[in-house]
């Protein structure tokens, strides 16, 4: 039997997070659930009271529920409990998939199980439409500390879905009425809509108060385009900066040891200098930070290594296997030290004696800048293992085109920036499930395997580049868009068939216990009525003249027979 041992895919991954989360939200659900057991009893007493012939069938309900209330309690927290365990186990649980949508094959399940997950879905649904906003963002977080998993409604262990599904098999294997069975599950409706609401609410908050004193990234919604050249100063650009611009605002407005300095603009630099003063101050300030014991003075007689120099290094650093990111990864330290590390022993192999050359400090500064700028980029964006490496291989690159070129930090349209903006979005939160995304993947690592293999020191590779993806990715993602609207609209229309058929059923549920009827009418209300009436319903979206009409007639054919 193969043993899946759970690792962690990203740096986002927080063990600790993930039992707070499990304690704020699993525990007091399954608690819920037994409080609602404990009032189950009460209500179904009261349906009984108005269910005429079928009152035996909510009085039996009564003793089966409370016969088997360890056993019913039990199978809706082991569900719960399952789907927990493949969220920690990095193969999030499908809801759809296990209610058994179409496990049974050709065979045709039972009418009475046909309406238990109808009802099932229905609550589903209500409870997701009160708590859609909710939802949303603890989706994204619970995703992020589970490691950059994509977590939606199916596959989020707490969410409605789920509660559905765990609420259909607690009650399996309890002999239950028809009638019975859907009254309990509108009765379970009732009572965890709040209950459910509040611990969303709750877990929102707690997760939100985390992030803020772990300094965790915020959950980030796909970006709606990449700034253009002619869009730098547009409102568009505002609202969705890119990378590097993100990189200042928020080492701006961080806290530690950047509290209290100004904002940084990196507009304010001479002619001559690659950084401005303000952000070179702040950039060996955090190395004092990062490295107390590396900030010592260089040696008396030490020469400063060239530009020239350092980027000969680079250059052969590029050439190195994943152009060099392994080995600076693979320093225990930050992406920062293990660059400078590798660039000081590819001079060496050039040639350079390390004893007596040391870098210059304003060459240091730009090489911090690129290494902290990609580690803020692997860190917040949702990569796997696989996209991390190769995304990293642009870091010898750019750190190079920054040695060369002063515009790349001070010019919001340059060719490399958005390159390299088109390329994390491109990779972020894209799991390669569907042929499309495999081949915007592809698509990604020639662009990177051309940057590496053909970048030498003139940056017009990356406009081409640029120009080339960019009108590519411009492509995919109107296919996203337009693929995203037609589900959105297949499910609208599914929500509208249903909701028609539960107002159908729940019409014919109404007219069937006023009563026995004669075989010939309950037929004709069953099989000619009812689809009549969803129809009706349907047009209708729920309500209107031709739903009353309908409904009319049902009311007339009792009438009739009444009189009769």
């Amino acid at each position: 039997m193969t043993q899946f041992i759970s690792t962690p895919v990203l740096p986002s991954r927080n063990p600790q997070l993930l039992d707070q989360v499990r304690e704020i939200v699993l525990v007091p659900l399954a608690d819920a659930f037994v409080q609602f057991q404990d009032a189950l009893a009460e209500a179904l007493f009261r349906l009984a009271a108005d269910a005429g012939p079928a009152q035996n069938d909510f009085l039996e309900a009564i003793q089966a529920v409370r016969q088997q209330r360890e056993p019913i309690t039990a199978r809706f927290r082991g569900h719960l409990a399952k789907a927990w365990q493949g969220l920690e186990s990095g193969r999030p649980l499908s809801a759809d998939r296990s209610l058994g949508r179409g496990a049974a094959g050709l065979t045709l399940l039972p009418e009475q199980d046909l309406e238990v997950r109808l009802a099932v879905r229905n609550l589903a649904g209500a409870l997701q439409h009160q708590w859609r906003t909710e939802l949303m963002r603890l989706n994204r977080y619970l995703g992020f500390i589970a490691g950059g998993l994509r977590i939606d409604g199916d596959s989020n262990p707490f969410g409605p879905e789920h509660l559905g599904v765990a609420l259909y098999e607690a009650f399996q294997g309890v002999t239950l009425a028809p009638k019975a069975h859907l009254a309990v599950i509108k009765v379970c409706e009732q009572h965890l809509m709040e209950r459910v609401g509040q611990r969303y609410g709750a877990l929102e908050q707690a997760l939100a108060q985390v992030a803020r004193l772990r300094e965790l990234p915020q959950p980030r919604s796909r970006r709606r385009g990449i700034p253009r050249q002619d869009e730098g100063a547009g409102e568009q650009a505002a609202e969705t900066p890119d990378w590097i611009a993100r990189f200042f605002a928020d080492w701006s407005g961080g806290q530690g040891a950047l509290a209290g300095v100004e904002a940084i603009d990196v507009h304010l630099r001479s002619g001559r200098e690659l950084l401005p003063a303000s952000l070179r101050h702040l950039l060996q300030h955090a190395r004092r930070q990062r490295e107390p014991d590396g900030d010592t003075p260089a040696p008396a007689g030490q020469r400063l290594l060239s530009p020239r120099e350092v980027v000969s290094a680079l250059s052969l650093l590029q050439t190195m296997p994943a152009a060099g990111f392994d080995a600076i990864d693979g320093n225990d330290s930050s992406l920062a030290c293990g660059l400078r590390q590798q660039v000081r022993r590819a001079a060496a192999a050039l040639g350079v004696d390390p004893a007596t050359t040391c870098l210059n400090p304003d060459d240091e500064d730009a090489l911090d800048l690129v290494a902290l700028l990609f580690a803020a980029i692997l860190l917040q964006s949702h990569l796997s293992d696989a996209q991390r490496s190769l995304l990293g291989q642009l870091l010898v690159p750019m750190a190079k085109l920054a040695m060369l070129d002063g515009h790349l930090f001070v010019r919001d349209g340059h060719p490399a920036r958005r390159l390299l903006n088109l390329l994390v979005d491109a990779c972020d939160g894209n799991a390669g499930e569907t042929a499309a995304e495999q081949a915007l993947l592809g698509h990604v690592q020639a662009v990177i395997d051309t940057v590496v293999r053909d970048f030498d020191e003139h940056p017009g590779l990356f406009l081409t580049l640029e120009a080339e993806f960019g009108a590519s990715y411009e492509q995919y993602r109107r296919r996203v868009e337009i693929a995203e609207r037609r589900a959105s609209e297949l499910q609208r229309a599914e929500e509208r068939r249903e909701a028609a058929r539960s107002i159908a059923a729940q019409a014919l549920a109404e007219r069937l216990a006023r009563g026995p009827l004669p075989p010939l009418v309950e037929h004709f209300l069953g099989r000619v009525w009812q689809p009549y009436v969803q129809q009706a319903a349907l047009r209708g979206a729920g309500a209107g003249p031709a739903l009353d009409a309908a409904l009319a007639l049902g009311d007339a054919v009792l009438a009739q027979l009444g009189a009769a």
